[in-house]
């Protein structure tokens, strides 16, 4: 079997009819002419197995892989470890390619430098989810023009359903962290690249014409758009600030920023979108994570179980990024954006 160029990989659990169909659009997408030789890869919760019986049924050409248990970054990072190919591509399950999509995101990385690239995200109506941002180091999100600037003391962020990798680059840069097992994922793993890469807006492409679709399904951290894992995102989003802007201003710039969220939960109450009952559980939620969320941004040191790969042969694309990952500062341990 050759080696593949890309490897696609696809988070998945308990979304059976979702991973269907991603999977069957991927397949007629890679069966366009031009395209470089793709390996596909699941990566499953290990309860998940209705799912694995009909990829493996149903979808033979792809890799069907078992993490130890339902967590986004962990998976991730198997997904990373057992794909062969240079360019690492994460898909979500919910989610499916538009035309063109493969070839604009590979693009960009005929350029060495660059270590990431994504491309705009659409819901299942057509209309548009998310574009070109730019995040803070307390995860403040913006959405940024085409022609604009990356604002100074920010970083680009990439959404985790339409992210392309260099494989190199991920592992010299520990993974995916392993406390995040939600959002934000992206974000901080784009924000250690951007750092990995000197602060070089270039390093991290947005590709206009790389669109995806995704339908955002219920799961286990999203039941509804309003009644949603608050605790967990909560706790995330303040161990992500403290993380990326130290511990004074991640814990201060970290609250100021989800406190104002609490005001949505009101809006969906008056609005009917939340019952009394879910109401109080979210509100509980948030405030719950943001407090434990304190505590871990204080506590808890990054897991990046990721080790640097070998230097491959001078003259290939693996070798390139490889000589420029020796030449960057080492950045295993999430420091200020």
């Amino acid at each position: 079997m050759s080696q593949p160029a890309v490897s696609i990989v696809v988070v998945t659990s308990d979304r059976l009819v979702d991973l269907r169909r991603c999977l069957g659009e991927l397949r007629r997408h890679l069966a366009a002419p031009g395209l470089p030789t793709t390996e596909v890869l699941t990566v499953h919760a290990p309860h998940d197995t209705a799912s694995m019986a009909m990829v493996r049924a149903e979808y033979p050409e792809v890799a069907v892989h078992v993490a130890p248990r339902r967590h986004l970054s962990e998976q991730r990072n198997l997904g990373a470890r057992r794909a062969r190919g240079e360019i690492l591509i994460y898909l979500d399950d919910d989610a499916w390619p538009r035309a063109g999509w493969l070839a604009a995101l590979l693009q960009p990385f005929a350029e060495p430098r660059v270590l990431a690239a994504s491309g705009p995200v659409f819901r299942g109506d057509g209309s548009l989810q998310c574009e070109r941002l730019a995040a803070s180091p307390i995860g403040r999100l913006i959405p940024l023009a085409a022609d604009r600037p990356l604002p100074a003391g920010m970083a680009p962020s990439f959404s985790g359903c339409n992210l392309a990798l260099r494989r190199t680059a991920l592992f010299a840069i520990g993974g995916f962290d392993e406390n995040l097992p939600y959002q934000p994922d992206d974000m901080d793993v784009c924000g250690r690249l951007f750092r990995f890469a000197n602060r070089s807006a270039a390093a991290l492409h947005y590709c206009p014409a790389a669109k995806v679709t995704h339908e955002s399904s219920p799961g286990p951290y999203r039941r509804t758009l309003q009644d949603r894992a608050w605790f967990v995102v909560a706790r995330d989003n303040m161990y992500f600030a403290c993380r990326h802007a130290g511990p004074v201003r991640g814990l201060l710039g970290g609250v100021v920023l989800q406190v104002p969220k609490l005001w949505r939960f009101g809006a969906w109450l008056l609005q009917g979108k939340l019952g009394p009952l879910p109401f109080v559980r979210c509100v509980g939620k948030h405030v719950g994570g943001m407090l434990a969320g304190c505590w871990k941004g204080l506590t808890a040191r990054a897991r990046l179980p990721l080790q640097p790969l070998p230097t491959a042969e001078p003259g290939s694309i693996a070798g390139a990024t490889a000589t420029a990952v020796e030449e960057a500062a080492p950045c295993r341990t999430p420091q200020p954006i």
